[in-house]
């Protein structure tokens, strides 16, 4: 008689999987938001400028 895994011993492999490859891309993660948060910053900080430039020329 083979012997047939229990039905939740699949999940769970397929689960502590997907918690291992995430345990390694979290640093690869953390350094794409870290390179990229100084560019939506002075992203950030171009558009209010812009909109507070063309509200003052909206109100002359």
């Amino acid at each position: 008689m083979p012997a047939t895994p229990l039905p939740g011993v699949q999940w769970r492999l397929g689960t502590f999987a997907r918690n291992i490859g995430l345990f390694f891309a979290a640093p690869f993660i953390g350094l794409a938001y870290v390179i990229a948060l100084p560019f939506v910053g002075l992203g950030m900080l171009a558009w209010r400028g812009y909109q507070a430039l063309a509200k003052r020329e909206q109100a002359k």
